[in-house]
């Protein structure tokens, strides 16, 4: 039996040992043992030699391509050799040769993709030998051939002219990031894969080439690097859909906030909903050598690990409210009270929507945040990721300004509930009663210079509406200023309602419980939570969606029932 002996090692098809090669020949003889045998050398050699059609596919691969259909873009983090970087190479090729139901190739496909690196030296060594490999034998052994194929690769210099023609008319082309950004410009892609280090702008840019056709953009990276500018744009406001046992780690212990103790992301819905990330783990990839990486992070840090792994790096900044905790923090609308006492506080501005936010606390003394203003639904991001800790300005804060006392005022009045009659406004069936309004003072009690009546926002807002006629078609709007101390004075209000009672040890109880809830329509707010460093001082791009926030926190609001503002009398009089 020793002719049988020498088979090709695979970590996904094992070698047939002894014990079972002697019950093999036992039950059915040398000869269905040799075929066995054979078959495992045909399927390793097909693979080797047509990844494309025969190469084995990885869970992780499938996952991340069910992601891509239902979204535009796919961040894939990468550990070390997780394998992500086969996997887009061969996304890449199937997306320029598609196939039809017969099985035949598509002539007609005519696709476009970019591949993308650091450097041009970085392309040729890292990322065109994978494509290359991934085309199919009797592609790869065309060569220059006519007017339409043009395909000629050597391992030294890599495809030339950095670029590719495939007799379906399907077309990729090699750039790099130290090229100038203009040359990304105008291009329409049916994908694109850009790994390693893509600058931010690089990214913004890039979304615009695979809108005409519908196009996919893969953005790959390792973190070992850090938390790049990418990365932190891409994460900022992501939630974790899925996790994984991350078995290097602590068990016991939470080392990514969202995540179950011993576990780390795995897919993550990006803000944009556009937006997808999975998490290759190296474990993932039986080819990658991990037994190897084990032995190399023996005795490293936490967060070593987390990178090289799991491909996490974690954010540089820190955050305002670290407490904040979307699976503990935001409740879905249903489980907003009806009965409580209501609160509205805004952030006004020039030339730019106010942001305004509705609260309820409820018996318990429990503060919800109910309602925002203006919505991410309808208006877009009030703040979008950026080169800055705290963003740059997003779509809601300059599109469809509203602007002047009287808009302003229908704005809060149609959300309260109020109903315009073609003449005045009426509590309808849903009005609510506000208790207090608060408006950020610096703007709030500033005079207009140029007015001559000489009075502030806070006053204008207090004044019933009236038509030319002199009668009245809308309530007054009674506004106390907001709380004007220090911004650090606000972030501590907000975090003490973040944390209430909570141990994070102890399960949530009612007594063990945050003090502040979020409407998980209150999607501005969410963002602003979980991103908000501080760092932009009073022109930060989410400072307006906490002020309102801090304003109401600060003030301390009471659940007040029916007999809370009773009047009392004195001392009861003698007789």
């Amino acid at each position: 039996m020793s002719e049988f002996v020498k088979q090709t090692p695979h970590p996904l098809l094992p070698a047939f040992t002894l014990e079972q090669r002697r019950a093999i020949v036992q039950a059915k003889g040398v000869e269905h043992l040799a075929r066995l045998i054979e078959e495992r050398e045909q399927v390793i050699a097909r693979a080797k030699a047509d990844p494309l059609r025969y190469g084995f596919r990885l869970p992780v691969w499938e996952d991340a391509e069910r992601l891509l259909q239902t979204h535009d873009e796919l961040l894939v983090l990468g550990g070390n050799r997780a394998g992500k970087s086969e996997w887009a190479a061969r996304y890449v090729v199937e997306k320029l040769l598609p196939t039809l139901e017969d099985g035949t190739l598509d002539m007609e496909a005519d696709r476009r993709a970019w591949c993308l690196q650091t450097t041009d030296k970085a392309s040729i060594e890292m990322q065109q030998p994978i494509v290359w490999k991934y085309l199919p034998p009797e592609i790869r052994q065309m060569g220059k051939r006519g007017i339409t194929t043009n395909i000629s690769y050597t391992e030294k210099n890599g495809f030339s002219e950095q670029t590719f023609v495939l007799p379906n008319h399907s077309r990729c082309r090699f750039l790099n990031y130290k090229m100038d950004i203009s040359v990304i410009e105008g291009g329409e892609l049916d994908v694109i894969w850009a790994d390693e280090l893509v600058p931010a702008d690089w990214v913004k840019t890039l979304r615009y080439r695979i809108v005409t056709r519908g196009g996919k953009l893969i953005l790959t990276f390792t973190p070992k690097a850090g938390y790049s500018a990418t990365v932190r744009d891409c994460l900022a406001g992501a939630t974790i859909i899925e996790t994984r046992p991350a078995p290097l780690l602590n068990p016991h212990k939470v080392h990514v906030r969202g995540c179950p103790p011993g576990h780390m992301p795995y897919i993550l819905q990006g803000h944009q909903r556009s937006l997808a990330i999975i998490c290759f783990f190296s474990e993932f990839n039986p080819f990658g050598g991990y037994e190897k990486l084990i032995e190399k992070l023996e005795g490293k840090s936490d967060t070593e690990i987390k990178v090289r792994a799991y491909g996490w790096a974690e954010r540089l900044e820190g955050k305002a409210f670290p407490s904040f905790d979307r699976k503990i923090h935001v409740v879905p609308k249903e489980k907003i009270p009806k009965i409580g006492t209501r609160y509205m506080a805004t952030d006004p501005a020039g030339a730019r929507n106010w942001f305004m936010s509705w609260f309820i606390v409820d018996p318990a003394g429990r503060l919800y945040l109910y309602r925002e203003w203006p919505d991410r639904q309808t208006f877009g991001d009030w703040a979008v990721p950026g080169a800055k800790p705290d963003g740059e300005p997003g779509p809601a804060q300059m599109m469809n300004v509203i602007s002047g006392i009287v808009p302003l005022k229908e704005v809060m009045l149609r959300a309260e509930g109020w109903e315009w009659n073609g003449k005045e406004w009426q509590r309808g069936p849903q009005t609510e009663d506000i208790f207090e309004r608060k408006m950020d003072p610096r703007m709030g009690e500033t005079e207009v210079p140029s007015d001559q009546a000489g009075k502030t926002l806070i006053q204008y807002m207090a004044e019933e509406q009236m038509d030319e006629h002199g009668n009245v078609t809308g309530p007054s709007l009674v506004f106390h200023p907001g709380d004007a101390s220090t911004v650090e004075n606000g972030l501590r209000a907000i975090n003490a309602y973040l944390e209430g009672t909570m141990r994070k040890d102890q399960p949530i109880t009612p007594l063990n419980c945050p003090s502040l809830y979020i409407s998980e329509e209150c999607e501005q707010t969410i963002f602003a939570l979980e991103e908000y460093t501080g760092r932009d001082g009073m022109k930060g791009a989410l400072k307006d969606v906490v002020d309102p926030l801090r304003m109401i926190c600060r003030s301390a609001p009471e659940y007040l029932d029916e007999t809370s503002l009773e009047v009392t009398g004195g001392e009861k009089p003698l007789c």
